[in-house]
This record gives C-alpha cells, sequence and structure tokens, in this order.
C-alpha cells in the first residue's frame, strides 16, 4: 500500500496561505510569524492596522491586550518568563518578560504602516517603567501612527517619555492619567482630556487631592475601586479649560 504523509500547512496552495493569514487575529499572526521564513514574510506584508491595543508594563508580570485577547508575561527566577495565551498552553522562555513582550510587539510595530485606533499604555513600578523607556528607543526607531492615545504613571515617571515613539502629529484624542506632590501630607491625582480641534488641542484638565496614605491603604487592605471613588468628593476636585496650540503640545 502506498504511505501517504500527513497534510503539511506549507503544502497549502499560496493564494490559500495568504487568506488563512488575512483572517487570522493578532495573537494568532505572532505564532505564525515565528513558524517559518515564508509565513514571517507574509505576515509582514499584510497591512497592520488594529482598533484596540493594551500594554500594562509591571516587573511582575506585563499585560498585552491585543484586540479583546489578553496575553500575560510573567517572570520567574534567573530571567526567565512564561508566555501565556488563552487557549494554548503557557511556554516558558529562557529571557526576559519585556524583552519578549517587546519581541511580540516588534512584529508589527516596525512596519511603517502600522496604525492602531486605541493605544492605552501604563507602567506602574519604577524599576519596570525605566526598562521600558531604555528599551522602546532602541527597537521601535520610527514614530507609530495612532488616534487615540490613553496613558497612566506613577508619580516621578513622565508622560512624555512612555510615549515617545508615538508620533503626537496623528493624534486626534489624548487621555493621560498621573500623580504628583502636592505638599509633604498630599498627592494629586490628576487627569488631562485634550481632543484635536482644528489645529488646536482643547479639552480639560482635572486632579483630586488625597492623602498620601490612601494609596497604600488602599494596596494593603484590598479597598475597592468604588469605595474610592465615593470617598473623594466633589469639593476636592479641580477643573480647569485646557486650550494648547497643535505646535506646543506635540
Amino acid at each position: 500500500m502506498e504511505e501517504h504523509s500527513k497534510p503539511n500547512f506549507s503544502d497549502l496552495p499560496l493564494e490559500l496561505v495568504g487568506k488563512i493569514v488575512k483572517e487570522t487575529d493578532l495573537p494568532g499572526r505572532l505564532v505564525l510569524r515565528k513558524v517559518s521564513k515564508y509565513l514571517r514574510a507574509l505576515v509582514d506584508k499584510q497591512t497592520p492596522r488594529y482598533k484596540h491595543i493594551e500594554i500594562v508594563v509591571n516587573s511582575k508580570c506585563i499585560q498585552l491586550d491585543l484586540e479583546g485577547i489578553l496575553i500575560n508575561y510573567t517572570n520567574m527566577k534567573y530571567d526567565n518568563c512564561t508566555v501565556g495565551i488563552p487557549g494554548r498552553k503557557p511556554k516558558k522562555v529562557n529571557r526576559d518578560n519585556m524583552d519578549v513582550m517587546f519581541d511580540d510587539l516588534m512584529t508589527f510595530m516596525s512596519n511603517r504602516s502600522f496604525y492602531v485606533e486605541h493605544l492605552k499604555i501604563t507602567t506602574t513600578d519604577d524599576a519596570s517603567y525605566k526598562k521600558f523607556i531604555i528599551l522602546h528607543p532602541k527597537l521601535l526607531r520610527s514614530k507609530i501612527e495612532v488616534n487615540s492615545l490613553w496613558i497612566k504613571v506613577n508619580m516621578d515617571q513622565e508622560l512624555r517619555k512612555v510615549s515617545d515613539f508615538i508620533d503626537r502629529s496623528k493624534v486626534q484624542k489624548s487621555e493621560c492619567h498621573w500623580l504628583e506632590e502636592e505638599s509633604r501630607w498630599n498627592l494629586r491625582e490628576c487627569m488631562e482630556l485634550v481632543v484635536r480641534e482644528g489645529n488646536n488641542f482643547v479639552g480639560e484638565e482635572s486632579y483630586v487631592i488625597s492623602r498620601k496614605d490612601d494609596l497604600p491603604w488602599m494596596k494593603k487592605y484590598g479597598k475597592k475601586k468604588k469605595e474610592y471613588e465615593e470617598s473623594l468628593q466633589p469639593s476636592d476636585v479641580v477643573k480647569r479649560e485646557v486650550h494648547v496650540p497643535k505646535e506646543l503640545y506635540i
């Protein structure tokens, strides 16, 4: 009897393979790109236009949300990490979680035609923040196009350094959250929301003053977000209008 070999993905007609790659979601493309040089080239030819990407930067676990699919890069001992993708067995990688996350981001962000409708970035601890702002200028050499940008940083972390790889001339809406020291005993939780209107950005800036011991207490006892928001009195919130010429904002 004649022995038949098992069907192979690479044996499919080129046109059919191209259609499969085109319909594959973002995490699927990350996997396909690592299969062969041919599939890598095919994935890289696709126009990388996406609706939503969120990055939460943390030393223990970096979360990458690619259009609703959450990928976890969890740090382990000796600069190893595990990569967890829904529906797949966690994969151990002998590299730091930040390096692995950037490798995945680079598979599509390095494409000059990359575009994302909404990009959200949160940096938490100072160690991962410093590593993030050191790595992205080395890897993302060209600015990426983002329509709507949302950023959150802690005290002493700079919004501009977190978002240096973004082409701000193309941003239509920007929402930024940050902490700063109001006094020895108080912190200001600040928020600025600006929307492009012709050649200017218009919007509002607001902040609420909270005691410095509120944040550690909330972290230690797991105070619920709803309870925390209810504890803020309207009189504590100060708002002012923002009207920034495009050239100054960018």
